[in-house]
């Protein structure tokens, strides 16, 4: 018994500070917790994925009330009001938010841009989550990239839309 433990201490001794790999490649300190390297890769890619979603969504923004409920939308959010049934409280409050800020003069402009926003955050989500549950961060940037760069996604990105913060 006395020399399994002292076998043991040996071990323990040896191998303070070191650092070992698992089989899936993360990193182990001495303690056995694990250092996901994996996990910066999953934040960079949804990083990329919604840049290039944000800006391609900015430079194909609409200029002015797209239609469907846009305009409604708007007009609710600068006025502070309520849009038909639901309402979309949260929406509406963003986008009140929204079309205070001191940039430029058009408020229809910002929301529009708070929906590209939303739309490429979730984007983001999308790659990062996909990435974590297949392992696999390219999995998660053809996701990303092909939910963000879809028309109908597209679509409500680029307008005052309350699907963009939905998605």
């Amino acid at each position: 018994m006395s020399r399994g433990r002292s076998r043991a201490k040996r071990e323990r001794a040896a191998t303070r500070g070191r650092t070992f790999s698992s089989s899936s490649g993360d990193t182990l300190d001495r303690e056995g917790a694990s250092h996901d390297r994996a996990g910066a890769h999953r934040w960079y890619a949804a990083a990329i994925v919604a840049l290039a979603s944000f800006i391609t969504y900015v430079l194909t923004l609409q200029p002015g009330v797209v239609g469907g409920d846009g305009g409604e939308l708007a007009a609710a959010a600068c006025q502070g009001g309520i849009a038909h049934p639901p309402g979309y409280p949260l929406y509406t409050m963003l986008a009140w938010l929204a079309a205070r800020v001191p940039a430029g003069d058009d408020p229809l402009a910002r929301i529009n841009f708070l929906s590209a926003l939303f739309a490429a955050g979730a984007g983001a989500a999308l790659v990062w989550a996909v990435a974590r549950w297949t392992c696999n961060v390219w999995a998660g940037v053809l996701a990303g990239s092909l939910f963000c760069f879809s028309p109908l996604v597209w679509r409500y990105a680029v307008g005052a839309e309350v699907f963009a913060l939905n998605n």
